[in-house]
């Protein structure tokens, strides 16, 4: 009976102390031997900071982050950082655990370093502490394309020093970067012909050549470019030196440079003077694109000349230069006197409409040279009287110029007529002396 008594006082005390299972004994004869372990709960904790240099140190002045979940297990218990980034997990039976933190896309862990995750054993009644997590905030970088054309959809190409290849954006367009570590950064605009870039800026008032991002920081940087008004400049060449006969031929050359913009559609209206006829088939184009020179007479519409002649040239790009040559005969009845001609052109722009402008093309410009024809070659002087004049973008209007005799030559005739009337008369008056 003391026996059975004494057992019954050992179990109700491993009952009492350890919480243990209960264990049943049976009672014989032999002596048994029953060993029983007790342990303590233990704890894991640590703190969450944000590390400003990426250098997965916890340095001076780096603050803690909040509001972060902390995972233990695969997710099978979390909790939150507090207002002082600490958290801990308590209660916990010796064994191996695994904490890890929740991702964020605007953050880089940067601690600890050889996993994203703690491994940590946990033995009866230990505190394991200083598991902590460093991550990094990260910030974004947006490219903004502004155009005085809203309906223009040209594609302006961009480089950065954060993207891998290039990136294209029109009017209204932005880009926007992955989650860029803090540091320094650059992005520029590739020049295009006929477009001006007026200015450039950061809102946080850097330049987009240097920017220098923080973490947590979106810099915005902002392009505006304007469309470039086109214009022609216009030379026209005549091959006289000296004065001609009437009967003689004349050859012209008429040069255009696209300047500024392109131009979609060249026209170019010539003049001559009257009694200068265009000789058919006479025509000639050229184009000189860079250093290259083409022929391209075959793509262009043989002028017609019904006074004045016009020539449909087609489109041009940013310094393109077109060359016009042709001949005309001089009217074997021509009379004497300096002729001059005239020639205009005018482009319609690659837009739907121009700034500032109502018309949709470049404006008139204008050019001419002189030819002087002399009845007898032999009592003129030797003069070089080709004249080159370069057309501006005109806006007035400009009269056309006069043709005929020189007004030199009919002064001259008078000038003669007086004095062989003169002579006569004293002669007739000495004879009758």
């Amino acid at each position: 009976m003391k026996r059975i008594l004494f057992f019954v006082f050992i179990f109700l005390g491993i009952c009492s102390l350890a919480q243990a299972k209960i264990i049943t004994v049976t009672l014989t004869d032999e002596s048994t031997t029953l060993d029983f372990y007790n342990y303590q709960k233990g704890s894991i904790s640590g703190h969450k900071w944000s590390d400003l240099d990426g250098d997965g140190r916890w340095d001076r002045g780096e603050s803690t982050v909040s509001d972060w979940t902390i995972y233990l297990d695969d997710e099978e218990i979390s909790t939150e950082t507090d207002e002082d980034g600490g958290y801990t997990f308590s209660d916990l039976e010796p064994g191996d655990y695994t904490v890890c933190e929740e991702d964020r896309d605007d953050w880089r862990q940067t601690y600890p370093q050889e996993s994203s995750c703690h491994t940590i054993t946990v033995n009866s009644g230990d505190e394991s502490t200083q598991n902590d997590f460093g991550n990094q905030q990260l910030g974004k970088i947006i490219v903004k394309k502004v155009t005085n054309q809203e309906e223009d959809q040209t594609e302006f190409e961009f480089s950065s020093s954060y993207h891998e290849g290039k990136f294209y954006l029109s009017n209204g367009d932005e880009d926007v970067s992955e989650y860029l570590e803090p540091g320094n950064y650059s992005v520029n605009e590739s020049e295009i012909k006929g477009w001006k870039l007026v200015n450039s800026y950061c809102d946080n008032e850097d330049s987009p050549n240097e920017i220098s991002l923080r973490g947590g920081q979106t810099v915005t940087c902002t392009f505006e470019n304007e469309w470039v008004q086109p214009s022609l400049q216009l030379v026209k060449l005549n091959n006289a030196v000296g004065s001609l006969s009437a009967g003689n031929t004349v050859e012209y050359r008429i040069k255009i440079k696209v300047k500024d913009n392109g131009v979609d559609k060249i026209t170019v209206t010539d003049l001559p003077p009257e009694g200068f006829k265009y000789r058919t088939g006479s025509y000639k184009v050229y184009r000189k694109s860079g250093l290259i020179t083409d022929d391209i007479t075959p793509l262009v519409t043989a002028p017609i000349y019904h006074s004045p002649g016009v020539w449909e040239i087609g489109p041009g790009s940013v310094d393109d230069e077109f060359e016009l040559v042709y001949l005309a005969d001089i009217d074997s009845a021509q009379d004497p006197g300096t002729y001059q001609d005239l020639v205009w052109a005018k482009g319609d722009t690659y837009l739907a409409s121009v700034p500032s402008t109502d018309a949709s093309y470049v404006n008139d410009i204008f050019a001419g040279t002189q030819v002087t024809v002399d009845k007898n070659l032999e009592k003129s002087a030797s003069i070089n009287i080709e004249k080159k004049v370069e057309g501006q973008v005109l806006g007035a209007t400009t009269s056309l110029p006069a043709t005929g005799a020189n007004e030199l030559w009919l002064m001259l005739a008078a000038m003669l007529i007086g004095t062989g009337s003169l002579s006569i008369y004293y002669g007739i008056k000495k004879t009758n002396e």
